[in-house]
This record gives structure tokens, sequence and C-alpha cells, in this order.
């Protein structure tokens, strides 16, 4: 679970970096709500690779709907970094 915090504190960074997310929508995330979507997306994510694809993302309620536009390469998984940039830009 430390290498997963860690993870999704880089992909703020990054998404931050390339103008994805603000620092102002990083600083939004309460630690609760990084938490509850690290330990959704971990469950979720039954075979651990770091990918939900359709059928795990049906554990995800408010994150199911919008899987095809969060699938943002269109390659029919989506990532953490995805729901991220998801939830910036909306």
């Amino acid at each position: 679970m430390r290498s997963f915090k860690c993870g999704i504190k880089l992909a703020l960074v990054a998404l931050s970096f390339v103008g994805v997310a603000s620092p102002a929508f990083a600083r939004e995330l309460s630690p609760e709500q990084v938490n509850v979507l690290q330990t959704n997306f971990a469950k979720a994510d039954v075979n651990h690779d770091g990918q939900l694809t359709p059928q795990e993302v049906t554990a995800m309620p408010k994150i199911a709907p919008a899987f095809s536009k969060i699938d943002s390469d269109g390659d029919r998984l989506i990532t953490l970094p995805q729901i991220l940039a998801f939830i910036a830009s909306h």
C-alpha cells in the first residue's frame, strides 16, 4: 500500500507538471479522499496490474459510468492517473 500511496502522489505531480491537474486541484483532494480513491482502486483491481477493466470498474460505482470518458487512450483499461486526470478536468 505504501508504494501505491507514492504512486498517487507521483501521479498528481505528473498531472500538475503536464498541466492536466493544477496544484490547486492537488490541494483540493483531502487526504481522506485520496485514501478512499486508492483503497477503492486497489480493491477493484483484482489482478493487481494497476489497471481496471470494464468488469473490474463495476466495483467503483461512481467511476464506472464514466469509464469510456476516463479511458483517454482507448485501450479499454483505466489507470489511477487517468481517473485523476478526469476528475481534474471536471
